[in-house]
């Protein structure tokens, strides 16, 4: 994909392959009405060739992500939930092998979504953390080393419409839930974005592009 900044006010969708994903998110913008928190300057520092400077938002999913508000918005699995400098914990309380939390979520199928989380057990002994999206399941870290932070960025298209009822949970794995009792799993960002928003529908990044983009610090 082209790096190289191009003239988005006027581009034809057909051109759209050849942009950097800033500038795919810029055109996008332009195609239809501005999110409020775009308004003041996003176009106009743009136009006037500040593109380093931008930080365009991402339309947040979870009004809670970075847990400023305690454990709200998030339920227990096989734990007890506690949250505090903005660190959610989920301590396993001995009623099965995999402590965690989760949150539910509508879906509409098509809708692609983006999904960053940050993770750690402070035990040696976990055998994986996994994590589950509206039927996608999966392994995010093998054998996690304790109190080491493990940040994963990806993303999903729904497959399925349902308004409200679709688990997403982040969950640590043990031999047995005699072991996984008073384990902690730490978690202190989790959000998930609307892509569409900000990428326009059927231009989303795919989960490999979208971990690339949150490592660059103009799009958060």
């Amino acid at each position: 994909m082209n790096n190289e900044p191009i003239s988005v006010k006027d581009i034809s969708y057909g051109d759209v392959a050849k942009m950097s994903w800033m500038e795919r998110a810029i055109w996008n913008q332009r195609q239809s009405p501005i999110p409020p928190a775009l308004k003041d300057n996003v176009l106009a520092w743009w136009d006037a060739g500040f593109q380093k400077d931008i930080v365009l938002p991402f339309t947040q999913v979870l009004p809670n992500g970075d847990f400023s508000n305690g454990t709200t918005g998030f339920a227990p699995l096989n734990s007890t939930l506690s949250a505090a400098g903005g660190v959610l914990s989920c301590t396993g309380n001995n009623t099965a092998a995999n402590p965690g939390f989760y949150t539910v979520l509508g879906t509409r199928i098509g809708q692609t979504r983006g999904i960053r989380y940050r993770v750690r057990v402070l035990d040696s002994v976990c055998s994986s953390i996994t994590f589950d999206y509206a039927g996608f399941s999966g392994t995010a870290v093998v054998t996690p080393v304790a109190n080491q932070w493990y940040e994963i960025n990806t993303s999903y298209t729904d497959v399925v419409n349902n308004a409200s009822a679709y688990i997403t949970s982040l969950r640590a794995v043990y031999a047995d839930t005699a072991t996984a009792n008073g384990k902690v799993l730490e978690i202190d960002i989790f959000n998930i974005y609307e892509l569409d928003d900000t990428f326009g529908k059927g231009n989303t990044p795919t989960a490999t592009e979208f971990a690339a983009i949150l490592a660059n610090s103009w799009l958060m």
